[in-house]
């Protein structure tokens, strides 16, 4: 094994993690390498340089040891550095204001869920919503559901543009 490292530097739960090795044998035999993944104490072993996120999860911590063979003696193993599994951010979310024609100064508007986020480490997810009237920031707001996520009807004039905004939280 002339070199060994880890990539991406940065990886996910529903990530694959992949071993770039660069290697020769100097009798120019044909070899084998077998790579074994340390998952945060846990030996994986594989013929394959890359380990699926299935192995891993938020917080583990992963190197591996490569050692070549070439059919009749093992090479010297090299292992490269560690890497941590980041938290994954929530993703998939979409929202909708609940109410298509409301009336000016009668109809609150209400942002909510159409879709919920996932959190590929299974993190409990939460949501903050935040309001525009015609492109500027509106904080006078009530909660229905989650926490700001209603404009009150008399708060609103025929004409107007209002757009809410929910952005997802794994803590």
């Amino acid at each position: 094994i002339l070199s060994l490292s880890l990539t991406p530097s940065t990886v996910y739960t529903d990530d694959d993690l992949n071993a770039v090795v660069t290697s020769s044998d100097a009798d120019g035999d044909g070899y084998t390498i077998t790579f074994d993944w340390d998952v945060s104490g846990t030996t994986v072993t594989t013929i394959v340089p890359s380990l699926s996120g299935d192995y891993f999860e938020k917080g583990d911590t992963i190197s591996v040891t490569a050692t070549p063979n070439d059919g009749t003696d093992d090479g010297v193993a090299v292992s490269a550095g560690t890497v941590s599994v980041a938290n994954s951010t929530p993703e998939g979310l979409s929202v909708l204001i609940d109410e298509e024609r409301p009336v000016e100064g009668v109809t609150d508007l209400l942002c909510e869920v159409d879709t919920d986020a996932t959190d590929a480490d299974g993190d409990a997810v939460t949501y903050s919503v935040s309001w525009t009237v015609d492109g500027t920031a509106w904080t006078t707001t009530s909660t229905t559901v989650h926490a700001g996520d209603t404009i009150a009807g008399s708060d609103t004039s025929e004409g107007e543009t209002w757009a809410c905004t929910m952005t997802p939280n794994d803590g």
